[in-house]
């Protein structure tokens, strides 16, 4: 798993107790997670993101050199996604690019609900890029900064709920997808699932799937 961005060491465990328990009993799947050491501590800027994407293609060929058999570029909108993806031979995860193609299946309107205006502005860009997507309702933002946000996760919860809540009833959404990674870590989306009665797309849920799925059709060896 390829961070974006640098986070606590406290949440990168969390992050990597949360996938193994997604791995399937006796399955012989081993997760690690591996931050670019030039990766900003947080996408909260727009230079941000360009800075992530040069850091994240520059590092990701000692991560093949490794071991590693597939790789989560992981961040819910995929940035520097093509280039991880020219860097190395394996199986590259897109969280981003995973979720649309789950949303086109279920082929409802979709809203992306993200962190702040920065997101906003590159979600935009993400689906403007990605060829399999559902239709797109609209893109809400939390105004809440991921710097922010990892300070107390109890009022991103709150913000969540209103702005999923706004997109079903205002903007005729009819999935959701959680467009930062750490929505997918705080224990909202089936809560959100339950209280609004439509599908909820989790970046980390779909990715880590996706990837273990990979990791176990490959040949052994």
């Amino acid at each position: 798993m390829l961070p974006t961005s640098g986070y606590t060491q406290d949440y990168l465990d969390l992050r990597m107790a949360l996938a193994r328990a997604r791995v399937p009993a006796g399955a012989d799947v081993e997760f690690r997670i591996s931050v670019p050491p030039d990766a900003p501590e947080f996408l909260d800027r727009g230079e941000h993101f360009g800075q992530a994407i040069g850091a994240a293609g520059a590092f990701v060929s000692g991560i093949q050199a490794g071991g590693a058999d597939v790789i989560v570029s992981s961040g819910a909108i995929d940035p520097g996604l093509a280039a991880v993806r020219d860097a190395v031979s394996v199986p590259v995860v897109g969280p981003g690019e995973v979720a649309m193609y789950l949303g086109h299946v279920i082929a409802r309107p979709l809203t992306v609900v993200t962190v702040d205006e920065y997101a906003v502005e590159r979600t935009k860009m993400f689906l403007d890029a990605v060829s399999t997507k559902p239709p797109i309702a609209s893109i809400r933002s939390i105004e809440i900064p991921v710097r922010q946000a990892m300070k107390d996760f109890a009022p991103v919860r709150e913000a969540l709920r209103r702005e999923c809540r706004a997109a079903v009833e205002e903007d005729g959404a009819r999935q959701i997808y959680l467009g930062c990674m750490i929505f997918g870590t705080m224990d909202i989306a089936e809560p959100l699932r339950q209280e609004l009665g439509v599908p909820v797309i989790d970046p980390f849920a779909v990715s880590t799937d996706a990837a273990i799925q990979i990791a176990l059709s490959l040949p052994a060896g």
